[in-house]
């Protein structure tokens, strides 16, 4: 099966100011134990020597898929840099990889091996991860439970939250050949892919470590920090109004689900709003959230 759908898997990985970082993340995605279609490294116009140290590691590749490295002109953002790369993509299946994390060898080959038993549909899949730190000392799995989250159009509307781990995250590139670009009034790209998912094949998850998910002080998300914290809560106001967009471009829908999905993310339009418009309200909720991770610490 997997040297099959490796002829259809494209791999990315977007860089970006991780020059401490990159060789390691590089040199996992190039040791993946499936023979992907093409690999794509681009940078979002690095100001350190990410670059160089990308294309130093991407040199020595003696593998048989098509590589390229890309550099872009300046720097376009989380949203606009995953649009331009779905453009170029030959694949039809994505699997995407970040500048400072490192997978294991099997992570490609156990993704693409669940989309190729989901019948090649037009989903969305991820995975646990090791949580590392800077220095790369483990700190647990990320998920110590099973993660809670709709796998079906009817357990979005009763309420389960959408979403998948962006970190562990592959991805039909059909879902970008029916909706469209990603709006960029977010950089939640996994948050906007997984609805589209829930709209058409659906969203899996595999209980399994395939990677190290590094935490440190630049990841875009970092509750502990009151400005992350503020940018996430209008990032997610920008994602409903991109979800109620793919809901309306949306065909495989029957006219009950259409209602009542559109009820469920106009009410969620309408509390994200509140609450990021309402002064001082989300200050009050960082300090809550704060008070409560601290107390958890203890």
């Amino acid at each position: 099966m997997t040297s099959q759908v490796g002829a259809a898997v494209t791999l990315i990985c977007c860089t970006y100011n991780q020059e401490r970082y990159v060789q390691a993340a590089v040199e996992s995605v190039l040791k993946q134990d499936l023979e992907p279609r093409e690999i794509i490294f681009s940078d979002d116009a690095s100001t350190d020597k990410t670059f160089k140290i990308l294309e130093s590691v991407v040199a020595g590749y003696r593998g048989t898929a098509s590589i390229r490295v890309l550099r872009n002109e300046h720097n376009m953002g989380i949203i606009p840099h995953v649009n331009k790369l779905m453009e170029l993509v030959k694949g039809e299946f994505v699997i995407a990889f970040a500048g400072d994390d490192v997978s294991d060898p099997q992570r490609a080959r156990l993704l693409a091996d669940c989309w190729e038993r989901s019948g090649r549909s037009a989903c969305s899949i991820f995975t646990n991860a090791m949580v590392i730190d800077e220095s790369g000392t483990e700190l647990g799995p990320y998920y110590a439970h099973a993660p809670v989250f709709s796998r079906s159009v009817q357990d979005f509307i009763s309420g389960v939250p959408c979403w998948v781990g962006g970190f562990s995250h592959g991805w039909s590139t059909e879902l970008f050949r029916k909706f469209g670009p990603i709006t960029k009034d977010t950089f939640q790209e996994d948050g906007a892919i997984a609805f589209r998912a829930l709209l058409n094949g659906g969203i899996h998850y595999l209980d399994q470590v395939t990677m190290r998910y590094r935490r440190h002080d630049a990841n875009s998300y970092d509750l502990r920090n009151r400005r992350k914290f503020k940018l996430l809560h209008a990032s997610e106001l920008g994602l409903l109004r991109g979800r109620k967009a793919d809901l309306l471009a949306s065909n495989s829908l029957d006219a009950a689900d259409r209602l009542a999905l559109t009820a469920r993310l106009d009410r969620q339009h309408r509390r994200k709003t509140w609450l990021v418009k309402t002064p001082g309200l989300l200050d009050a909720l960082f300090l809550l959230k704060w008070m409560k991770a601290r107390l958890v610490g203890r």
